[in-house]
This record gives C-alpha cells, sequence and structure tokens, in this order.
C-alpha cells in the first residue's frame, strides 16, 4: 500500500474456477478509465494498547535444514573449485539463481485480479478497518465462512493491524495478517550493512573499483535492492573461494576428491542454452553425495570451528553465515516452500536482534509465532500456503516466485510507466478519470 491503498488478489490460475477480479490488463494511459467505485468507510478509533499474551507452547525449530544447506553448499564449492581450478577461464557454474533455477521445479501461475482503488491514507485506522472488512467479503463470496483471509503488509502497517487485531478479537478469525518478504529482506540487508561497514569488505569494493563510494553506500543502506543483493552474493562467493583454498592446503587429499565431483556439475552446466536441468540435478545429487559420504562436510566444519580461534577468520564466517540466511529466505520465496521460509525466518530474526532493527526485533518473531499456529488453528489454510500459495508466480520459469508485497511493487511501477497512469498522486480526482481497476497486497487463500 502508498498513499492510497493499492490492492490485488493474487489467485492459482485454474480455467475450471471463476475468478475474484477480472485479469490485469494495462493498455494505453489515454484509454484507461473505470467506473467510480465508493465504499463507507467504517470508523475505526486508534485502539488502546492490548497487552497480548499467547497461552500456547511456542515451536521451536532446529535451525535451516540440513539438506537446503548442504544444497547451498554445494553450489558453493562447484562455484568456488571451478574457478580455482580455471583460474583466468570463466566458470560454467550458472550464479546462485541459475544453479537454483536448474534445481527447482516450476510452479502453478498465478493470476492477478484488479480491485478498485480506494482513494484513502493506506495508514489511517478507519481505512485499515475497511480493506479488511472488504477483503473478509471477498473471501466469504470465494471460500466460505470458515477460512481466513491473508493479507500481505509492510512493516508499518503489519504493525497498526496486529494493534488492531489485538484491540479486536472478533477480526482475528477472519484475517490472517504476513509481512512482506521484500521488506524483510531489505530490513535483512540493512542490517547485514550495518553490520559490515567499516568491516574493510565495504573498503575493498571502492579500492578494486568494484563499486563507487556512493553505489557503496546504497549497498549498506540497501536502498537499491538488487544491487546490494548481488554484492552480497559476489563478496560471498568471493570470501568462501579464498576459505576453501586455505581448508585443501590443510587438507589436500580432500581436494581431488571434490574435484571430481565438481567436474561433472561443470560438465553439466557448459552446454549454455541447451542445459538439461536433469542432467545438472543428477550431477548435483553425486556432489552432495560425495561431499556427505567422504565426509568433506564434517572435515570442513570442523577445520572453521578451529579456525575460528582468529578473531579476523570468525568475523568473516560470521559474514558469510549471514549471508547464507538471507539467501536462504529469499529461496524460500522463490520456491514458496513455507518450511523453509519460517525455518530462514526464525534464524533472521538473530540478525535483527543483533543489529539492534526495533521493530522487527519486536514483531518478528510474533510473525513467526503466528504462522506456526495457522497449523493448528487453521489447518486448511496452513495445507494452501504450504502447497504454494505463499509466493506469486508470473512465469513458468523455476524459482522467480515472489512475495506479495514484491508483486504489488510490480503494478506500482506498471501504475507509473509511461503507458501506465499519469498525474494520480497528484489530482485525487485523476483517480476515478485514469485510472486501470486497481491493486493490492491482499492475498487470497
Amino acid at each position: 500500500m502508498e498513499k492510497e491503498p493499492i490492492t490485488a488478489v493474487y489467485q492459482k490460475e485454474d480455467p475450471s474456477k471463476e475468478p475474484v477480479a477480472e485479469p490485469l490488463i494495462i493498455g494505453d494511459a489515454q484509454g484507461l478509465s473505470v467506473t467510480p467505485y465508493y465504499v463507507e468507510m467504517l470508523h475505526c478509533d486508534k485502539p488502546k494498547p492490548q497487552h497480548a499474551k499467547r497461552s500456547e507452547q511456542f515451536t521451536i525449530n532446529q535451525g535451516i535444514s540440513e539438506s537446503y544447506q548442504l544444497t547451498q553448499l554445494g553450489w558453493v564449492f562447484a562455484s568456488a573449485l571451478s574457478r580455482i581450478k580455471a583460474k583466468e577461464t570463466p566458470s560454467n557454474i550458472p550464479s546462485w539463481a541459475g544453479y537454483n533455477s536448474l534445481l527447482s521445479e516450476s510452479l502453478p501461475l498465478t493470476q492477478v485480479g484488479a480491485l478498485p482503488l480506494l482513494p484513502e491514507v493506506a495508514h489511517e485506522w478507519s481505512t485499515l478497518l475497511t480493506v479488511i472488512m472488504q477483503a473478509d467479503q471477498l473471501r466469504k463470496l470465494a471460500v466460505g465462512e470458515n477460512h481466513p483471509t491473508v493479507i500481505t503488509f509492510d512493516m508499518a502497517l503489519y504493525e497498526k493491524v496486529v494493534k488492531l487485531l489485538d484491540a479486536r478479537p472478533d477480526l482475528k478469525q477472519m484475517v490472517v495478517p504476513r509481512l512482506g518478504e521484500l521488506h524483510v529482506v531489505m530490513a535483512a540487508l540493512r542490517a547485514l550493512g550495518a553490520f559490515m561497514e567499516n568491516s574493510g569488505i565495504d573498503d575493498a569494493w571502492v579500492e578494486a573499483d568494484v563499486y563507487g563510494p556512493a553505489t557503496t553506500r546504497q549497498i549498506l543502506k540497501c536502498t537499491h535492492y538488487k544491487r546490494s543483493l548481488h554484492a552480497h552474493i559476489y563478496s560471498y562467493v568471493a570470501l568462501f573461494e579464498m576459505a576453501l583454498e586455505e581448508f585443501f592446503k590443510d587438507n589436500p587429499q580432500l581436494q581431488d576428491v571434490c574435484l571430481k565431483a565438481t567436474d561433472g556439475v561443470e560438465a553439466a552446466c557448459s552446454e549454455g542454452k541447451d542445459t538439461n536441468a536433469e542432467s545438472v540435478k543428477q550431477a548435483n545429487s553425486t556432489l552432495l553425495e560425495v561431499l556427505t559420504t567422504a565426509e568433506i562436510n564434517t572435515a570442513f566444519q570442523k577445520w572453521k570451528e578451529h579456525k575460528s580461534q582468529n578473531a579476523m577468520f570468525k568475523a568473516m564466517m560470521n559474514y558469510l553465515h549471514r549471508v547464507e540466511t538471507i539467501l536462504s529466505f529469499i529461496a524460500a520465496t522463490r520456491n514458496a516452500d513455507l518450511e523453509l521460509h519460517l525455518q530462514a525466518g526464525e534464524a533472521l530474526s538473530k540478525l535483527f536482534f543483533a543489529m539492534d532493527r526495533i521493530k522487527y526485533k519486536r514483531l518478528w518473531p510474533r510473525y513467526i509465532a503466528d504462522m506456526h499456529d495457522l497449523r493448528t488453528n487453521h489447518p486448511q489454510t496452513w495445507e494452501e500456503l504450504r502447497a504454494g500459495n505463499i509466493s506469486v508466480t508470473k512465469s513458468a520459469i523455476p524459482f522467480v516466485s515472489v512475495g506479495a508485497d514484491h508483486a504489488c511493487e510490480h503494478l506500482n511501477k506498471i501504475m507509473k510507466i509511461s503507458s501506465g497512469i499519469i498525474g494520480i498522486s497528484n489530482n485525487a480526482t485523476e483517480i476515478f478519470n485514469g485510472c486501470p481497476r486497481t491493486f493490492s497486497s491482499i492475498k487470497r487463500v
């Protein structure tokens, strides 16, 4: 939501079922029009602070699953070893996203339905209550009475919605508020930037002419999401490659074993556009089996513990582990994996506490606990989210799903491009005169 609530309904495509809203079609700005749509705004005073108490037992997981950690380790081993072996020659191992795309399966596409724009300030209590009640009406029409509506917010709105739900217990059975993954990742990247600022890594970017001083500030403050993410992935691979070089110097007998398995992965990835995903999956399985059966992973973990007596090495590994956690959380969104989402999300809470992200360290643990409660309080909703409805998928390419808030930002961008809507933020009457049927971060399950 922006100054005006941008509202959209996300549904999995199913030709046999009637959509809640018409598919979104953007034409030329001159031809955009919509019948005025007025909603009676519900009055809502600022709720009084409530001391919410949990009677349920908190669910505690054991961290990110070992299978995913091993997959992540397999990619970085293959990438780093191919670069070490190739020297000046470019590696054939794809990037983190490309490699995971080859290992992942396509997900059902999501249909984006447009709802009329509500010409009110998004953060007003009356606006929030009205949007929640309108979403509840849509839910009753679509799936009946016994299913809550899952609505995704950014932190500013999530904080207010939680206060509203605590003050209005009758709404808790109607709505499940979620924190948007894009905003969570950006908060984590800002926390990571605060952790590594003046550590020497940011200076290395500038001294090596990888990034300029202004771009480095953008990366540390995460004012440019994609650039910040790419910078940390590049640094992660470079530092991991240095760590592996030292590891194999101390354990030379393990290098040849790893290189044989890595050669298979590189050969499977070397076909360019004709790369067969099945051959990559098979080569990756072989690599992971080698890392496990040859006890390379165990030896590497023991080597890290021994080297962590050095303060500089320990600081570097802390940075790498935090990047891994953020990548795991992003992977959960791109694969619509609810279990990994909660596992990586719980690991992210440590970063929010360590770097004093006040709102996230206060509300993020509650979000994780509330999502776990869905398993018992709303089992059907839990199963729907677990089946892949936690993310928005707009392409048949694997590993490209995004969070509902990220998809909402895409719609927000469409409204502002040359073929979108002009003047909507300057003239309130233009909301109805030059507007396509509107959008939002409401995700229907």
